[in-house]
Formats: structure tokens, C-alpha cells, sequence
């Protein structure tokens, strides 16, 4: 299964608050949502690449 396009959401919130079309509270809020949902991209990347790392130093050396 494909991960969650984490940047695509990230932009529709931002695309959304910054439109104007909201109160600076509510877009406020979408900003935060925005952020938190690029922290969870980065910390799904960095999973990945953990399990990579792990995957390659399980084969040892000459792997």
C-alpha cells in the first residue's frame, strides 16, 4: 500500500488557510494541522529509512 501523500494534504491545508477565505483563527489552526502533518511524513521517511539501514546491515559485510 503506498504511503499517505502527506505533502499533497500538507499543501491543500495551506492552500486553504492562505486563500483568505477563513478567519485568521481558524486558519491559524489549519497551519498547525499542516505542520503536524509534515512532521508525520518526516518521521514515516526517517522509518523507512531506518529499515533500510537495518535491511542492509543484517546482510553483513560484503553483503
Amino acid at each position: 500500500m503506498p504511503p499517505h501523500d502527506h505533502i499533497a494534504e500538507a499543501k491543500a491545508l495551506l492552500d486553504e488557510n492562505f486563500a483568505g477565505q477563513v478567519p485568521f483563527e481558524q486558519a491559524e489552526q489549519g497551519i498547525e494541522r499542516a505542520k503536524a502533518v509534515l512532521l508525520m511524513d518526516i518521521a514515516y521517511t526517517l522509518s523507512e529509512i531506518s529499515h533500510d539501514l537495518k535491511a542492509i546491515a543484517s546482510r553483513g559485510p560484503g553483503g
